[in-house]
């Protein structure tokens, strides 16, 4: 029995999917091309080009287009580039099909957390633990050597906010909690903290910093890896639609968006599942229809 094909002239112009894609293509080419040329000119007026990867995400909302940050992160970044390129399967999941096998990391995932005004991220491919990168940041480029604890009271926040709270879900990360903890316990007074800086702080948490990186603070427009733990990132992609300062010094960023954060700040304020949870789930998630990487000058 023959089958009847629905001629493209007769599907709606809303109902072509491939239609949209085009268009989507078409947006991005140009979004890409305007960013490239400014800053090519900006490359050649200082006489040095360099090439400077650029992570596209082609959403059902429209293009964002990052920077990425190989000086900030290298570790991260290469992988970063990797697995977008793809494929995904070739050496951390064997595929279930043989079309799976070229697929990039991104390529088909959602938006599956959007805090409005605060962070946009992406789903995770699993098992999470096989895409996982170790968390790379530099403590003294973001100032956290000289960022102190000015007074009892703020001492008191942290053993309050932080160190009480990680000791009793995580047990003693360091040696360094240890003591603190044992110098609380024997005056009851946070004045020891006094003059601790934010590095001494985190590290007491657990957190490894690495010297030599051109880390980035967390601010609006940063695209970053979430820790999973403070020795591991994982892969699901954040970008920050406020500056975060609590997060600075905690999570690796990779590099900024350039354009497109308004497709971002669009997607964040989507209809949540369950507007009283915190887990800020999107009702429909917006989808990422295909991911690139594309090398230009740096600006």
């Amino acid at each position: 029995m023959a089958t009847r094909r629905l001629q493209p002239h007769l599907v709606p112009r809303g109902q072509r999917p491939w239609a949209r894609r085009a268009r989507l293509r078409l947006a991005a080419a140009a979004t890409l091309l305007l960013v490239g040329s400014l800053s090519a000119e900006a490359s050649l007026a200082s006489g040095r080009p360099v090439p400077v990867p650029r992570l596209l995400l082609e959403t059902e909302a429209g293009a964002i287009v990052i920077r990425l940050a190989p000086a900030a992160a290298p570790e991260s970044v290469a992988r970063l580039v990797r697995l977008t390129r793809g494929p995904i399967f070739r050496d951390e999941v064997i595929a279930d099909s043989e079309s799976a096998r070229g697929v990039g990391y991104f390529d088909g995932l959602a938006f599956d957390y959007t805090h409005p005004r605060v962070e946009l991220r992406t789903a995770m491919r699993s098992p999470a633990e096989l895409f996982e990168v170790p968390v790379e940041i530099d403590a003294v480029a973001l100032g956290l050597d000289a960022d102190r604890l000015a007074d009892a009271a703020a001492a008191m926040r942290v053993l309050q906010e932080e160190l009480f709270p990680a000791a009793s879900r995580r047990g003693l990360a360091s040696p360094l909690l240890a003591r603190w903890l044992e110098q609380w316990q024997a005056t009851m007074r946070p004045d020891f903290l006094v003059g601790a800086s934010r590095q001494e702080v985190n590290e007491a948490l657990g957190w490894r910093y690495r010297p030599g990186l051109a880390s980035r603070p967390v601010l609006r427009g940063a695209v970053f890896l979430p820790s999973r733990t403070p020795e591991a990132a994982s892969l699901a992609l954040g970008i920050a639609l406020a500056d975060l300062p609590r997060r600075t010094g905690k999570e690796t960023v990779v590099g900024e968006v350039e354009s497109g954060l308004e497709v971002a700040e669009r997607i964040a304020l989507a209809p949540l599942l369950d507007p009283g949870s915190r887990l800020y789930r999107p009702r429909q998630p917006v989808r990422i229809l295909a991911a690139s990487i594309v090398d230009g000058p740096s600006p």
